[in-house]
């Protein structure tokens, strides 16, 4: 059974924006996995490959290991999430949609 997630009037009409289907679901899953697995590699490259910048997420007592695992879960976790976040709820096709006014 669809599920819609927003509704909005347009020229006089509802239109529902966003309907989940279990297919739907199964696309942000995959679409997660991706963006993780994109996020981790760009991060290899310029975490490691280039020290570009210094992390201190101060999860380790150990600072040689620390950096590396505050990085990881930065962009594994919370670039991936916000990204999903952002596709799930076509927020994308809103900032444009705003920017035209």
């Amino acid at each position: 059974m669809a599920r819609n997630i927003l509704s909005e009037k347009r020229g006089g009409e509802w239109v529902h924006l966003n309907t989940n289907t279990p297919s739907d679901d199964m696309k942000l899953l995959v679409l997660y996995f991706f963006v993780g697995s994109l996020a981790s590699h760009l991060e290899n490259i310029i975490f490691v490959w280039f020290p570009s910048y210094e992390y201190y997420p101060h999860l380790l007592k150990n600072q040689y290991y620390d950096m590396p695992l505050g990085a990881y879960f930065s962009q594994q976790y919370n670039v991936t999430s916000a990204a999903l976040f952002i596709a799930a709820l076509l927020l994308f096709s809103y900032f444009f949609e705003y920017i035209r006014l």
